[in-house]
């Protein structure tokens, strides 16, 4: 499950150093100015970093979940979004948004459940390459995908929002 024994990360083990000391660097002045022109950069730097430790960590769903008694913490995530579906009333033919999807463990465990589509909006490549694989593994491409794009420009129909709005 660790992909970083097999080094096929989103970080060249090389360029670890140089990006935390950049990470660093920007982080050094009071003035934020060339922080905010750095965003997204430091973002994608980020998540190109944490990506596997976070499917190490938590596997393909980047979130924490109550858990019961005797309850794994796979099944406690699983019931978690078997939980949002429920109350987003999703059922095959909808069509929603997960926003910051990551590698898209919620998007397709959603759509299995309940058969709606789901596309998934991230501006990370790494994370969509994770999201395109473990989709293609799960069988689930005509039920989920994915789209590139920074979350506070993206541009989808105001309906595409609505099942979240009660949140």
């Amino acid at each position: 499950m660790m992909r970083i024994v097999k080094g096929d990360t989103g970080v060249k083990r090389e360029d670890v150093d140089s990006t935390v000391e950049k990470y660093l660097g920007l982080h050094k002045d009071e003035d934020s100015s060339q922080r905010l022109k750095e965003n997204h950069w430091l973002v994608k730097k980020y998540y190109d970093m944490a990506t596997d430790f976070y499917e190490y960590g938590w596997g393909q769903s980047f979130h924490f979940a109550p858990r019961a008694k005797n309850e794994t913490f796979a099944a406690s995530l699983a019931r978690h979004e078997h939980y949002l579906a429920l109350l987003l009333q999703l059922k095959p033919g909808m069509h929603v948004l997960d926003l910051g999807c990551g590698v898209g463990g919620p998007a397709r465990e959603i759509a299995r459940f309940t058969g709606c589509h789901v596309t998934g909006v991230n501006m990370n490549d790494y994370q969509l390459q994770r999201f395109a694989e473990l989709t293609h593994q799960a069988g689930l491409e005509r039920l989920v995908d994915w789209r590139k794009s920074d979350l506070l420009s993206c541009r989808f129909p105001i309906t595409a929002l609505m099942p979240f709005t009660g949140l």
